[in-house]
């Protein structure tokens, strides 16, 4: 019997895709209040962001292509899920610092 799949694939594709450039954009905005805040650390968080987000957009590929191949797929590589909670924590954490100075005593 032939695998319909229906649009499942495509969406899940474009989900991962969507993370990756959620990720992007969180890296560049760090990278920004770093830059002009001049504060190393925030800088260093977005560098490190934007190669998480490099990383999740090979996943949301090759995830997509799986797939879309014609046997089912069960579910993404355990590394590739901790990757991403990794870099989700980061992002926490680099926001986090950039709200502080602002909101700090005094």
């Amino acid at each position: 019997m032939a695998r319909d799949p229906g649009l499942q694939p495509e969406r899940t594709a474009l989900a991962w895709s969507r993370t990756a450039l959620a990720m992007l954009v969180n890296a560049l905005l760090l990278l920004r209040a770093g830059l002009v805040g001049d504060h190393r650390l925030l800088v260093g968080f977005g560098v490190l962001l934007l190669a998480a987000a490099a990383g999740m957009q090979g996943v949301a590929r090759a995830r997509g292509r799986a797939l879309a191949g014609p046997a089912p797929v069960a579910g993404p590589p355990a590394t590739a899920m901790v990757a991403i909670a990794a870099a989700m924590a980061l992002c926490s954490a680099g926001a986090l610092l950039a709200i502080a100075p602002a909101t700090g005593p005094g």
